[in-house]
């Protein structure tokens, strides 16, 4: 994918907009009042479900094992908290 391409950027865009939501939520349920702070939780967390997305796919991590999951959250829920 070309880094200018339309679909480039349309695709920036909405992973953006999603950012962004993400960010409010963690805001709102955390009580982050820094923004930047809550878009970076926001970008770190999307990053990391995608790298758990991949390895699902390649079969390294067992899809019905929820204790990943519940590793996961807590990692985050203590990150979060210690802000």
């Amino acid at each position: 994918m070309k880094y200018d391409s339309e679909f480039s950027h349309k695709y920036a865009a909405n992973l953006k907009s999603i950012t962004e939501q993400a960010a409010r939520l963690f805001s709102s349920a955390f009580g982050i009042d820094d923004l930047e702070i809550a878009e970076q939780f926001a970008a770190i967390f999307m990053a990391t479900l995608d790298g758990f997305a991949i390895q699902q796919i390649l079969h390294t991590i067992p899809e019905d094992d929820t204790s990943y999951t519940d590793t996961m959250l807590d990692f985050f829920k203590t990150c979060v908290y210690s802000t």
